[in-house]
């Protein structure tokens, strides 16, 4: 599906195809499952009539093991470019994103962390929305440091910026990336260059996590303008441990001493 476009020269596509796939941490799973397969929704959407079809599919594990879906997979999915990966912090985003899914002419696939599924609330509007694809939302606007995330990291660093504010009077800029491929790149670089620090947080392990990919980035473009080394906070390289979750879990303190490293090493 990933190369339909390329390979018919743009004349025709498989668009409207999303896979819904849960994914991340749930807080007492370590690197198994409780359920015995895993679900998807695929949702595709009729090109003579526009009306979406939903068809769920379920795979057994020995096709696609659960332990997958205790970590963040956005890493791998980006390397296969011709798809789109998307993953929303909450459900009023995950409305107007996954309605920009199915009427993209690229598949998508589409990462729903799961601890939202009961923790997420909000108020979600009736009428139809879209949220752009490939494009970054900068959650608040600050002068000090550029915070970056996705999924739900992002409520995490939502507290590490509002202690920051707080206790320590550092301003951030707090900025969900929302797609990962295609990412934003120009919202990063020009955040970056504003404030000249740059910390980027996901739960997934951080050797070849899809953070090195942006820290790269914004090492090329923004190397003049830098007060501070990049951080990332990220998972440890280790299977996800079920007692030790918590531990393992970049949290608000670690993400906390990463904003109050780098404002002192500006200094």
């Amino acid at each position: 599906m990933a190369k339909f476009r390329y390979r018919s020269g743009n004349q025709w596509n498989c668009g409207g195809c999303v896979l819904r796939m849960p994914c991340g941490a749930v807080g007492h799973g370590g690197h198994y499952h409780s359920q015995r397969y895993v679900s998807f929704f695929l949702i595709t959407k009729c090109g003579e009539c526009s009306v979406l079809k939903y068809q769920f599919v379920l795979l057994p594990n020995s096709l696609f093991s659960p332990s997958i879906l205790k970590i963040s997979p956005e890493g791998f999915l980006a390397g296969c470019h011709g798809i789109v990966v998307v993953m929303p912090r909450g459900p009023k985003s995950a409305k107007g994103l996954l309605l920009s899914s199915v009427r993209s002419k690229d598949p998508v696939i589409f990462l729903e962390p799961k601890s939202l599924y009961r923790a997420a609330i909000e108020d979600v509007p009736d009428a139809e929305y879209e949220i752009p694809l490939g494009k970054a939302e900068i959650l608040h606007e600050g002068t000090d440091v550029t915070v970056v995330g996705w999924g739900a990291q992002l409520r995490t660093l939502a507290k590490a910026c509002h202690i920051a504010q707080n206790k320590y009077g550092i301003s951030t800029e707090l900025i969900d990336l929302r797609t990962i491929l295609p990412w934003d790149v120009q919202t990063i670089e020009k955040s970056v260059k504003k404030t000249g620090k740059l910390i980027i947080s996901h739960e997934a392990p951080i050797t070849c996590g899809f953070g090195a990919e942006v820290v790269a980035t914004m090492q090329e473009r923004c190397f003049l303008s830098l007060e501070a080394p990049i951080k990332r906070i990220c998972g440890y390289d280790t299977p996800f441990p079920l007692v030790f979750e918590k531990h393992y879990l970049p949290d608000e303190y670690k993400n906390l001493e990463a904003i109050l490293d780098v404002v002192e090493y500006s200094k």
